[in-house]
């Protein structure tokens, strides 16, 4: 039997999932150090939509706001929201973020680790976690190359809480499922695809 995810173990029941990946014509190691420590926001209308805090949940320190890098998602006690929950490199690392559902739009919640994040249950509230993966590949005829797999998976502590707050990740859903399409676009196109040119492949999309 296959082990399950890094995702599947921040949140084992998914009310909401999306996988987007795309090969790459770079090594492992320089894909990593892109969509781990630089900045994510590499086209105009990323940057556009970071300056105005369209995206969901927030990064913490100086440059937050500016940019858009995983070593500034740090939740705090006046700032909760999104923060690094596993670092696996160069192969994978999550972001997670808890909240409490809202008929408008869900309030975000602190806490301090990976271990509070999983054993986190209280009733009305969310779960969110996203995570990119790194897996060599390539062939003959393709060349060397690397996937990039993004997953985002949304759990809730009962019914209720997911009742709540379906309609709005319903509403934010498609641009939250293009901007995920939009970044690995803007990586492929500063890499490279292997050749015979690839796309970004879209996966199931479960709901």
């Amino acid at each position: 039997m296959e082990a399950p995810s890094l995702l599947e173990r921040l949140i084992p029941v998914a009310r909401r999932r999306e996988r987007e990946h795309v090969v790459l014509a770079a090594a492992p190691e320089r894909i990593w150090e892109m969509i781990r420590h630089e900045d994510i926001a590499r086209t105009p209308v990323l940057r556009t939509l970071v300056r105005s805090s369209v995206l969901p949940g927030r990064a913490s320190g100086k440059r937050a706001g500016r940019r858009l890098c995983i070593d500034d998602f740090r939740s705090a006690p006046l700032e909760p929201g999104f923060q690094l929950l596993a670092d696996e490199p160069p192969r994978q690392f999550s972001v997670g973020a808890l909240a409490r559902a809202n008929r408008l739009r869900p309030s975000f919640l602190h806490f301090s680790d990976i271990d509070e994040f999983i054993a986190f249950a209280e009733p009305g509230s969310l779960k969110l976690a996203w995570s990119a993966s790194i897996a060599p590949c390539g062939s003959k005829a393709m060349g060397d190359g690397s996937r990039l797999s993004f997953e985002f998976r949304i759990g809730a502590t009962d019914a209720a809480a997911w009742r709540m707050a379906r309609w709005y990740f319903g509403l934010i859903g498609p641009g939250m499922h293009w901007v995920q399409r939009h970044v690995l676009g803007s990586f492929a196109d500063e890499l490279g695809w292997p050749k015979p040119r690839g796309r970004a492949h879209p996966l199931p999309l479960s709901v």
